[in-house]
C-alpha cells in the first residue's frame, strides 16, 4: 500500500491530508471513518514474519512496509514550503493486553538501515519517519519487538510548520515467528496482506 500526502490548497494553515488508493492497482484501499486502513471495505492486515539480524533492529520481526510518499501531489504545488514527517503516535495490541512493544519504521538498502523512526523515541522527530517532499522510497521496512496483532496510529506533520497536522490514520500488523525459525538478513520477506471483517 502506498500512502501519500496532500493539502487542500497549499495555503499556510491547511491541514495535511493522507491519501490512499491512487497508486496503480491499489484502488481497493480507503480510510475508514476512524482512520483505519481498509481494503475493499475490510480492515487490511499486513503480516510480518522475518527476523532482522544486526544493528538497532537485531532480533526484531520485520518486513517491507507500506510506503509513505510525498511525490504524487507535488506537481500540484499544494505541498510547496512543507517538509514532511510521519510520527508513530500509538501502538496498541488488538484486543488489548500483551507485552510492551516497540515499533520501528525505516529504510533498508544495501545492507544499511537508515531514516529510522521508533515508537519509543524521546522526541517527536525520533518517533517520525522523514518523508521529505517529492520523495518516494520503495525500500521502506517496519519492525516489532514482540509477536501479536497490533494497531499502529500515525500522524503526518510539517517540520516547517506551514501546514497543520493531518488527522491520525491507523495500520494493522500481524507479527508472527519466522517460518521454520530461520533468521534472514535483508528484505527477502514481503509483507502479505489479508482482510478481516
Amino acid at each position: 500500500a502506498h500512502i501519500t500526502f496532500d493539502t487542500e490548497s497549499g495555503q499556510a494553515g491547511d491541514k495535511i491530508i493522507a491519501d490512499v488508493g491512487w497508486w496503480q492497482g491499489e484502488d481497493g484501499y480507503s480510510w475508514g471513518d476512524d482512520g483505519q486502513l481498509l481494503y475493499n471495505g475490510d480492515v487490511h492486515v499486513f503480516t510480518l514474519d522475518e527476523e532482522f539480524v544486526g544493528g538497532e533492529w537485531d532480533g526484531r520481526t520485520y518486513g517491507i512496509g507500506p510506503r509513505l510518499t510525498t511525490d504524487y501531489y507535488y506537481p500540484t504545488g499544494r505541498l510547496m514550503g512543507g517538509d514532511f514527517y510521519v510520527e508513530i503516535v500509538d501502538v496498541q495490541p488488538v484486543g488489548g493486553g500483551g507485552s510492551p512493544v516497540v515499533f520501528g519504521w525505516g529504510e533498508y538498502m544495501n545492507d544499511t538501515l537508515m531514516n529510522t523512526a521508533s515508537s519509543d523515541g524521546a522526541t517527536r522527530q525520533e518517533r517520525s519517519y522523514y518523508a521529505r517532499i517529492n520523495y518516494h522510497m520503495h525500500m521502506q521496512a517496519v519492525s516489532f519487538t514482540e509477536y501479536g496483532e497490533f494497531d499502529v496510529t500515525m500522524v503526518a506533520w510539517d517540520g516547517n510548520g506551514k501546514y497543520a497536522d493531518a488527522d491520525p490514520f491507523t495500520l494493522r500488523f500481524n507479527v508472527v515467528p519466522t517460518p521454520g525459525g530461520l533468521a534472514v538478513l535483508g528484505l527477502a520477506g514481503l509483507v502479505a496482506g489479508r482482510r478481516r471483517r
